[in-house]
């Protein structure tokens, strides 16, 4: 597996791996403006549109030239999407890219913590990463989430 900033077309590959993971595991947990919301998030334009600005970056992880997980960080200090091919969970590559994105803001900033809204199926995945929640489960526009946070210190 290789862990790499994503090159010109795969946004579109990226936004097929996000969308298929969260149709199963996420999706039927939310409400039709939350899905709608979501996809719209995702679709590859707009992928491309934050990660090619100065605000957001975005890793790839990428095994037999396939793309199996993807993480964007916003301003350094967010996760705004983290997901792994349903094939490929349980094997270490959320916790890969992680630790990459992890390495990458600390190069360009001092990061005293990352935050995520992470989906409610997320959470555990999140906090053996050592997140911890700041808050209750809440919902904008049709989004569930569980605010969280890492202290970057206790890494």
């Amino acid at each position: 597996m290789i862990v790499r900033s994503p090159r010109p077309g795969e946004e579109i590959y990226i936004s097929g791996l996000i969308k298929c993971v969260f149709d199963e595991f996420i999706a039927p947990g939310y409400s039709a403006e939350g899905v709608e919301e979501f996809v719209g998030f995702i679709e590859p334009r707009r992928i491309l549109g934050r990660i090619d600005g100065s605000e957001s970056f975005g890793l790839v992880a990428v095994s037999t030239d396939k793309v199996i997980g993807y993480i964007e960080i916003r301003e350094n200090r967010h996760i705004s999407l983290l997901f792994v091919d349903k094939a490929n969970h349980g094997q270490g590559v959320g916790t890969e890219l992680f630790c990459r994105a992890l390495e990458r803001c600390r190069l360009y900033s001092e990061v005293g913590e990352l935050t995520v809204n992470s989906s409610p199926y997320a959470v555990p995945i999140y906090r053996r990463f050592g997140f911890k929640e700041t808050g209750l489960e809440q919902e904008r526009n049709g989004i569930r989430f569980i605010p969280m946070f890492f202290q970057v210190g206790e890494s």
